[in-house]
């Protein structure tokens, strides 16, 4: 009776020790196939477009205005009633070239000014003032130098004073036109023509002897002629 128990159980104790044998085994040849992981999708990076390029046209300049006499460009002229070109209002004085000369480069200083008698006036006054100073210093100058004889620097005293009286009575010119009291401005710049002419008058009474003044006496007695000239303009 022990001998059949022993029997038994060494047969069952066999028969477990081959099914886990069997059941390792098993596990071993067993191959485990995991799942495929998904494949990575990498999103494109989009190329930027670039931006057009946008080209500012060059814009066309204006042409240029037409030299004038003095080779400088001129103001361009302006048009209406009532205005025009200086070359149409120097062309009523009696020395419409001076006129030109003395007003152009004024105006090249002065640019957009409007083309009309005002300004004409305006610029031919300044020309006759700078002239009239300009004379005056040169014949102070003269009247100082030690080597000028005793009647030249009496005539030159007189033309100093003559000066002095021109400026004054064109500046009474110029405060008459702005109360628009034209006949005031005659009168003044009339004066003025007069100043200029004694000077000369004075030297004519020396026995043979030019005036030293005479290129600067000239240009100022043109200029204030043709001032009163461009007055008429301003009465029409």
């Amino acid at each position: 009776m022990g001998h059949h128990h022993s029997s038994s159980f060494l047969s069952l104790s066999l028969l477990l020790i081959i099914q886990s044998a069997a059941a390792t085994c098993r596990l071993r040849n067993h191959t485990v196939t995991l799942a495929t992981p998904h494949p990575t999708i990498t999103t494109p990076t989009p190329t930027p477009i670039p931006a057009p390029t946008i080209t500012t046209p060059t814009p066309i300049p204006s042409p240029s205005p037409a030299p004038g006499p003095s080779g400088k460009a001129t103001a361009p002229v302006s048009s209406g009633p009532g205005v025009g070109s200086i070359g149409s209002i120097c062309k009523h004085t009696d020395y419409p070239d001076v006129c030109l000369r003395s007003i152009l480069p004024y105006l090249e200083a002065n640019g957009g000014l409007p083309l009309d008698p005002a300004t004409a006036f305006h610029a031919e006054v300044i020309a006759c003032q700078t002239e009239a100073k300009v004379a005056k210093s040169i014949a102070a100058k003269m009247a100082a130098d030690p080597t000028t004889s005793s009647d030249t620097v009496e005539c030159l005293q007189i033309c100093i004073e003559n000066y002095d009286d021109a400026l004054d009575n064109i500046d009474k010119a110029v405060a008459a036109l702005a109360k628009k009291d034209l006949g005031t401005v005659n009168t003044m710049l009339s004066a003025a023509l007069t100043d200029f002419s004694t000077c000369d008058d004075a030297f004519g009474e020396l026995p043979a002897t030019d005036s030293p003044m005479a290129s600067y006496d000239d240009k100022l007695n043109k200029l204030s002629s043709n001032l009163l000239a461009i007055v008429q303009d301003l009465l029409m």
